[in-house]
């Protein structure tokens, strides 16, 4: 296999039949598996860069479509959390269930630990769909998803998609700190450049409308409106 493509692809099919092969021997029960030092951006394109540690409790099931299925508990840790701008993923730590088959994974997180901040949600991901996630937040701090955010103490929902390297956040936050600045958002990530289509800034009476794009490593260019 010649790169990360035919890996990938021969990765999918190694883990489909051993999943099929590993429920036609009747084995019930629970299974323990653990990963150590992983970093999905070897096998998946446009994905962030992170060192995990992951630790599963899983039993495995069969669909009504006769196709395989496991879940059950898990945990991981991120040991190269940082921020996007820097091809890193600023989560620490997260736990909660899994539900994975050959074609879906899903996530339901009890509890994700950012750089500063916490959230919980779920994850979806699908080969055909690619990743689907939605989350509340509490605490966090934009300066640590993105370099050249300002400190922040926030608190709010977003809506989150990675599809063909393009990445989408939809949402709004409360700063609960010292400027008590609200916030909604409609953005898209592709190749270093920041599409923002809409985001509303509001504080007290004020408030100002934006958009535009931003290249995320370079020359900047926007169009603003609004008042405060």
């Amino acid at each position: 296999y010649s790169d990360y493509q035919d890996m990938r692809v021969l990765t999918q099919e190694i883990m489909q039949e051993a999943g099929e092969e590993f429920l036609q021997t009747g084995l019930e029960g629970v299974f323990e598996t653990g990963i150590a030092a992983f970093d999905p951006a070897l096998w998946m394109n446009g994905v962030p860069s992170m060192q995990l540690r992951a630790r599963a409790d899983l039993a495995p099931t069969t669909l009504a479509d006769g196709s395989w299925s496991v879940g059950g508990p898990f945990s991981a840790e991120n040991s190269s959390a940082g921020p996007i701008d820097r091809d890193r993923l600023p989560v620490r730590s997260l736990r909660g269930t899994l539900a994975w088959a050959a074609q879906t994974l899903r996530l339901d997180i009890e509890r994700a630990e950012g750089v500063r901040g916490f959230a919980n949600g779920a994850l979806i991901w699908s080969k055909a769909n690619g990743v689907q996630a939605a989350a509340r937040f509490n605490g966090v701090d934009a300066s640590t998803l993105h370099s050249q955010m300002v400190a922040t103490n926030a608190n709010g929902q977003i809506d989150y998609s990675l599809i063909d390297g393009e990445q989408r956040f939809v949402g709004s936050a409360r700063n609960s700190g010292a400027l008590p600045l609200s916030a909604e958002i409609d953005a898209s990530v592709r190749a270093q450049v920041l599409d923002l289509a809409r985001a509303r800034l509001s504080l007290g009476e004020g408030r100002a409308d934006l958009r535009g794009r931003f290249e995320l490593g370079g020359t900047r260019g926007a169009r603003f409106s609004g008042s405060f």
